[in-house]
């Protein structure tokens, strides 16, 4: 329901009054923002599912605005004393599958009956005025497009209506427009209406104010139990090590740790589980030291051996490197150079005539050198090179030495040890000794690799990474100094060399000596334990870098509880419960109560005893129907499912009778589950209702039709009659009156022979390519309508649809003669045997345009 209308003159019913005040409540300072959005959700449909707690549930914790409940969600109380009437629906569009252009009016007056049968389309149009008219939507009958096409459409519809009998027309579109005046229209669905059949199966009234209390009064349960379910987990997070921690207690992460709280600074947490550069080093350092203090003092002097070993390789190394050095080397090489350019002019100018070229060059010198070895030490080991005394040999040719051989081999010796050749050896050896000096001092990168390891050792790396660098840099300005000394471009062609860490490496030798004096003292010491106290501090923080993260969410976590736990006041019932009792002793008047069980009697179920009585507890509102039986027998094993359905029709009209408002009333299939007795008392009482108001029925019960037409008319109601059904177009197709099976067969007729008339040009225009589905058609009508006219005849006796045998009728049926029944029975075989044919395949001779008029007039 949509909620109830106020008087005709201007004063609003209790209902409107009490929904506005109710309005008014939700606007209060007091009223979280979360719950003004379930009111609001709560208009629109009868029950909250998952999907709307999950966003109430997190507009609680957000605080955030949502969408709260304004005057366009409930009736205004002005508008409810006007007479709003419904029109026509219009031009709809995305509805379902409903066809387009379609017009779909309703009564100005009395009652509509909105026939169709299962799947034509009948439910789009209704859902359309639950939506437009504000009444609560069940869950599974959301208004959906057309799932089958592609192009979605926003539905949209034209609404026409009328105020005071002043026409007015809206452009409706889903979950977009709102009418205060169509908020008027009751709309009944049983499945939303103010009956509940609880877990007991017991019945509680609920007027509208009431009802969107009590979905309130369960919302703010749920949302509180998802919210207590959410601190319950988040405290089930906590990490077992959290509750019992391995660190010590006395150490500045064990305070930290068991004194966490949502407060604690992250920042803090985060300085204590980060050791700074050397710390680790320093923690294992310092459980060798107490655990093996001996091995730990040998181990300290090997370092010390060790650094002093590299402070001698690299400050020999470093004075290789110096500029004077280098520069010194230059000047070395250049000297050996220049000498043996002078020894080797003063060879050519000496040896100009010789056989062979070159004598005294570098070359020759090599092969000289080679030739005194060789005679020195392997030929002539006995005498002093060059040997040219009688029967020697060349040691170069092995051939006997002749005179001009030996004397050439004297000069070749004197111009070796002459002043030049002297002077020129004497730069090489000088120039040899500096660059040997130069690699000797040189170290591999494997050695340097093997150096910087042993000091890695020392875990210290501000003392390692400068020695790194200065290693790195001193081996490349020694091999560019190997490389480049002869070409006289040192300086720019010499790489800069970091000076070695002596100063650093001095103070680290220095606290070596001081952890050996340490390791020597006794175990009972300030000093050791000092190092104990240090090591546990290390130890703790190790430990807290393993779960830093742990810890870190643990704050997180805790914050989150501290939060939710605030959030929970904001989901408490009791406000929603005084004000559910206050509305309710507005609400639940004696003068209810008794019209409540008229109804129940006008439905048939008078012999019902009915009471109702209402209390209010944890926002609920519950007053319960009580059949007076007793003896723990559950209300559901005496009602069946019709008269649960009497009785929620019975409520909604109660909430009619209780207010002097005329406008229109909707039903949605108010007869599913009635059997026929009480499908012929609610007929009657709608027609009741329809004699002072607008009453609008959708069915899909050709039955009820029958039903509601004839109580109407006997109460001299105007009825308005429709028809819902698939066409080409698609489902939804509007026909202004019954439905062909539910016309009166004189009308019936006239309609066969409109259509023959529209459709005969085909025949004459097409021949019978395209008259035989019309003639098909035809024929299917006219067997049907024979079948029907058998039925119009017996009609004075046993009416079709209808639970009363007429025997006064017995006497019409005597007016049937025997050709009569001849002539039904020779018409109906020729139309059979037609249709009989087209089933198996055949190619019928279908009747012309003149032979069907015939058979019509013939019926």
């Amino acid at each position: 329901m949509a909620g109830n209308i106020g008087s005709q003159y201007g004063t609003p019913t209790p209902e409107a009054q009490s929904l506005a005040d109710l309005l008014a409540w939700s606007r209060g300072r007091r009223t979280p923002h979360w719950q003004r959005d379930a009111l609001r959700r709560l208009c629109t449909k009868d029950k909250l599912d998952d999907t709307d707690l999950d966003e109430l549930t997190l507009l609680c914790k957000n605080s955030s605005e949502g969408d709260p409940l304004s005057e366009i969600h409930i009736p205004d109380p002005k508008v409810s004393a006007s007479k709003i009437n419904l029109r026509s629906i219009r031009s709809v569009e995305g509805v379902n599958a409903l066809a387009p252009n379609q017009h779909l009016e309703f009564g100005k007056s009395g009652v509509t009956i909105v026939y169709g049968e299962n799947g034509a389309g009948k439910s789009g149009y209704a859902r359309i005025l639950k939506n437009a008219c504000r009444a609560q939507i069940p869950k599974g009958d959301q208004l959906l497009t057309n799932v089958y096409n592609k192009a979605k459409f926003l539905p949209k519809a034209t609404i026409s209506f009328s105020v005071d009998d002043e026409n007015r027309e809206i452009e409706w579109r889903y979950e977009e427009t709102e009418n205060p005046y169509l908020s008027a229209v009751n709309v009944f669905d049983s499945k939303t209406a103010n009956v509940h059949v609880n877990e007991k199966n017991d019945i509680s009234y609920i007027p509208f104010p009431l009802k969107l209390l009590e979905g309130l009064a369960s919302a703010c349960k749920e949302v509180r139990s998802r919210i207590q379910e959410e601190i319950d987990n988040l405290a089930g997070q906590t990490p077992g090590f959290l509750s019992n921690p391995i660190c010590r207690p006395h150490t500045r992460v064990g305070k930290m740790v068991n004194g966490l709280n949502e407060r604690t600074p992250k920042e803090h947490v985060y300085d204590l589980a980060t050791l700074a550069e050397g710390e680790r080093g320093r923690m294992d350092q310092l459980r060798a030291d107490i655990a093996t203090p001996k091995s730990q003092v040998e181990m300290a002097k090997g370092h010390i051996n060790r650094i002093d070993e590299l402070e001698r390789i690299f400050r020999r190394l470093g004075k290789e490197l110096s500029d004077s050095n280098v520069a010194h080397l230059g000047e070395l090489y250049f000297s050996a150079e220049k000498a043996e350019q002078e020894a080797s002019i003063a060879a050519n100018d000496l040896f100009a005539n010789e056989p062979l070229p070159h004598v005294g060059s570098k070359i020759w010198r090599a092969l000289w050198d080679a030739a005194r070895a060789y005679s020195e030490k392997e030929a002539y080991t006995e005498d002093p090179f060059p040997v040219i005394k009688g029967n020697t040999h060349c040691v170069l040719c092995q051939q006997k030495l002749d005179e001009v051989a030996a004397k050439r081999f004297m000069r070749f010796d004197s111009f070796v040890k002459d002043e030049a050749m002297r002077k020129a050896d004497k730069a090489k050896e000088d120039y040899a000794r500096a660059m040997a000096s130069a690699r000797d001092a040189d170290i591999s990168l494997q050695d340097i690799t093997r150096a910087l390891k042993s000091m890695e050792a020392l875990d210290d790396p501000q003392l390692l990474e400068p020695a790194r660098r200065a290693a790195l840099t001193m081996k490349w300005r020694l091999r560019g100094i190997l490389r480049n000394h002869q070409t006289g471009r040192m300086e720019k062609a010499l790489p800069k060399a970091e000076e070695w860490p002596s100063e650093k490496i001095a103070k680290h030798r220095e606290a070596l000596s001081d952890r050996i004096d340490i390791l020597l003292a006794d175990e009972r010491s300030s000093e050791r334990q000092s190092l104990i106290a240090e090591l546990a501090e290390l130890e703790d923080r190790d430990w807290l870098a393993t779960v830093v993260g742990d810890v870190i969410s643990e704050i997180d976590r805790r914050k989150q509880r501290e939060r939710l736990s605030e959030v929970l006041k904001k989901a408490a019932t009791n406000r929603v419960t005084r004000k559910s009792r206050e509305i309710s002793d507005k609400l639940v008047t004696e003068a209810m109560r008794l019209r409540f069980e008229k109804e129940i009697g006008a439905l048939g179920l008078a012999d019902l005893p009915v009471s109702i009585q209402g209390s209010a507890r944890y926002g609920a509102f519950n007053s319960q129907v009580d059949l007076g039986i007793g003896g723990g027998v559950r209300n559901s094993d005496i009602l069946s499912e019709g008269e649960h359905r009497c009785v929620a029709i019975a409520v909604f009209l109660t909430d009619l009778a209780m207010s002097s408002g005329q406008s229109s009333i909707v039903f949605d299939d108010p007869v599913s589950s009635l059997d026929h007795i009480y499908r012929r008392q609610l007929a009657k009482r709608l027609a009741e209702e329809g004699q002072h108001r607008q009453v609008i029925v959708f069915t899909h019960d050709l039955t009820f039709l029958f039903l509601l037409e004839g109580e109407s008319q006997d109460r001299q109601v105007h009825v308005t009659s429709c028809s819902v059904a698939r066409g080409g177009e698609g489902i939804g197709v509007i026909q202004m009156d019954r439905p062909t099976h539910a016309k009166p067969i004189d009308r019936v007729l006239e309609g066969m022979k409109v259509h023959l008339n529209n459709v005969q040009p085909k025949y004459q225009r097409d021949g019978s390519g395209g008259w035989d589905v019309e003639a098909g058609g035809l024929v299917r009508q006219l067997r049907t309508t024979w079948e029907r006219a058998v039925e119009a005849v017996v009609e004075p006796v046993l009416k079709r649809l209808s639970d009363k045998v007429n025997t006064g009728g017995l006497i019409k049926l005597t007016v049937l003669t025997r050709d009569d029944c001849v002539e039904m029975r020779s018409a109906y075989s020729r139309l059979s045997r037609l249709l009989h044919s087209s089933a198996d395949g055949l190619a019928p001779n279908w009747p012309n345009p003149v032979e069907i008029r015939e058979e019509i007039e013939k019926l």
